[in-house]
């Protein structure tokens, strides 16, 4: 593959390191993690410095549904001025990854509770250091009721002690 190195001795564990990874200037100095921030479809920003509220960015991105019936149908909004890629997973277990342009409006294809996500610039691929978008659905039926949790099941209680007098001489040591 190219752009790809693998080892080939067989006394060295099996392990492949993308070109651009190799000649990126970053990185946290660990090659396992930062082999598998190489798999991720956006950057982590390492370099960004988080000293208060301030230095987190705007998440412009609204996660919005509608009830069909008891299922939601969820919307995603783009409320800025530029594209980005946004990656979601729900409480059904599904998730996905997608670009939503400008102003744009697109459909996630969930029928879960609740769906949360993240952005990242789509022109960068950077990450944004934001509030995660939160979406969670009041839409009503079984299937998007959580379920119950079980009462807890009756402790055994244990009969109390029968105290007894107890004759014995105390032993002192010096």
């Amino acid at each position: 593959m190219a752009g790809v190195t693998a080892s080939v001795d067989p006394s060295v564990s099996a392990s492949a390191t993308p070109a651009a990874a190799a000649a990126s200037a970053g990185g946290t100095g660990d090659p396992t993690l930062d082999g598998f921030l190489d798999l991720l479809p956006f950057k982590v920003p390492l370099d960004k410095e988080i000293n208060g509220v301030e230095d987190i960015d705007a998440n412009p991105l609204v996660l919005t549904f509608i009830c069909n019936g008891s299922e939601p149908a969820w919307k995603l909004k783009n409320t800025g001025d530029k594209s980005f890629g946004f990656g979601w997973f729900d409480t059904n277990l599904g998730g996905g990854i997608l670009n939503i342009g400008p102003k744009q409006t697109v459909d996630i294809p969930s029928k879960a509770l609740a769906v949360v996500g993240s952005p990242w610039d789509a022109e960068t691929k950077l990450l944004l250091v934001t509030v995660p978008t939160v979406g969670v659905s009041n839409c009503g039926g079984a299937s998007s009721v959580p379920p119950a949790i079980p009462a807890p099941a009756p402790l055994p209680v244990a009969a109390p002690a029968v105290s007894r007098a107890v004759t014995a001489d105390p032993y002192y040591t010096r």
